[in-house]
């Protein structure tokens, strides 16, 4: 018997296999936008306890910006129009909390925090 999951779950195309481009459909009503991720907590897990317990310890937090969030964690390029001065002080806090924890050479790696990826606003048929 499938699980519930395997049946109301649709299964997502390989999007190296183009054959699901023919039976693709426009979407009259889609806004697209980028989010900035504005989520400044830096968290590391303690090595497990005599019960194998790993606790979650915060090393640092940065207040996000005073700019609205609709998607919580991320902010549109559509709400910073003009108001970027607020997300730029935003990540120069977030690189003195990495540097006065001592991850500067996690800022040389691919950094999460500071990732940029699109957020679907809307999208109907």
């Amino acid at each position: 018997m499938p699980r519930k999951s395997e049946i109301d779950t649709p299964r997502i195309p390989d999007l190296d296999d183009r054959i699901w481009l023919s039976a693709a459909q426009p979407i009259s009503d889609f806004v697209c936008d980028a989010g900035f991720r504005v989520a400044g907590r830096f968290t590391n897990l303690r090595e497990p306890d005599a019960n194998g317990r790993r606790e979650c310890v915060v090393l640092s937090e940065v207040a996000p910006p005073e700019l609205p969030q609709r998607l919580p964690g991320y902010i549109l390029t559509a709400d910073i129009s003009g108001q970027t001065a607020e997300l730029v002080a935003y990540y120069r806090r977030l690189i003195a909390a990495v540097a006065e924890i001592g991850l500067t050479k996690e800022l040389q790696l691919t950094f999460p925090h500071f990732r940029v990826q699109p957020i679907i606003r809307r999208a109907r048929s």
